[in-house]
């Protein structure tokens, strides 16, 4: 029998418990945020001119609104986990957890931003 002779001794993990790995993985914690926020609707809005599609035909092809796009675009409404599965649907490249990750982002931001406004 063959014994692995290699010691992999415990590392204390950032909730105190002690863990066997076989990596270490460092997690940083940083204050440094962006100053300016954008709407993951710019993003969208530069796609879909990228693709030679309206708002309208988008609106078509979602099955939404035209208003709703547009609300969307200029930041007015948020990118939902359902509009995100139907854009993903549309433009099957851009999977929906990227238009999630982004509205997540704005929404983040937008916090942070109002926060540092305040003097929190």
């Amino acid at each position: 029998m063959i014994r692995n002779t290699r010691y992999n001794p415990p590392v204390r993990c950032m909730s105190g418990d002690w863990v066997r790995n076989k990596s270490t993985i460092m997690v940083t914690k940083t204050n440094a945020y962006p100053d300016l926020v954008v709407p993951p609707g710019e993003y969208l809005a530069e796609e879909i001119e990228a693709r030679g599609i309206s708002q309208k035909e988008l609106a078509k092809r979602l099955g939404r609104p035209v208003n709703a796009i547009n609300e969307i675009i200029n930041g007015k409404k948020a990118i939902t986990a359902e509009t995100a599965l139907q854009l993903e649907s549309v433009m099957p490249e851009i999977p929906a957890r990227f238009w999630l990750n982004l509205e997540t982002d704005y929404q983040l931001t937008k916090a942070l931003i109002k926060r540092r406004q305040q003097g929190q």
